[in-house]
């Protein structure tokens, strides 16, 4: 477990640890809030998951070659990191699939320190790449990624149907 010592705007530390089957309904809290910000800057319409399909998704995350970790602060979930690594014929990759803090805590260092944890495995399992999806109206996402070193190497384009 990765623990930071206080941060002047945190009360107690943040620690980063693996998620627990057992943090499903502050998990399922965190998504509700996803949604909402993601609506703002989505292009297209998007329903927040129900419980249901939350609970489908959050097992989903559990098993080989996935990796899903949570922020907490005072033994309050605020953020996550879920990233996979993706084998085929050209090669292995990281790639950090879903990454969320919370509103609250957001520009305080929370998604560097869970993405610094990833890297970490990557680099560990001598993967020399990572991967980051994001929304191109989410400018604030793309700023902290272009931050952290990554660079557009291709575009993903959607038609709705």
């Amino acid at each position: 477990m990765l623990i930071i010592k206080k941060y002047t705007m945190v009360n107690g530390c943040i620690k980063i640890r693996k998620a627990k089957k057992k943090d499903f309904e502050n998990f399922f809290k965190l998504q509700k809030e996803f949604f909402q910000q993601y609506r703002a800057v989505s292009r297209y319409p998007i329903k927040a998951l129900s419980k249901k399909d939350c609970k489908k998704e959050f097992s989903s995350r559990f098993g080989k070659n996935r990796f899903f970790y949570v922020a907490e602060c005072n033994k309050e979930l605020i953020g996550y990191l879920f990233g996979i690594i993706e084998e085929s014929v050209y090669g292995r990759w990281g790639i950090i699939e879903d990454l969320f803090i919370t509103k609250k805590f957001q520009g305080k260092g929370i998604a560097t320190l869970l993405k610094d944890k990833f890297i970490t495995i990557l680099k560990n399992k001598q993967i020399k790449y990572c991967k980051i999806d994001v929304n191109p109206e989410n400018k604030k996402a793309i700023k902290v990624y272009h931050k952290w070193g990554f660079r557009v190497d291709k575009y993903r384009m959607t038609k709705i149907l």
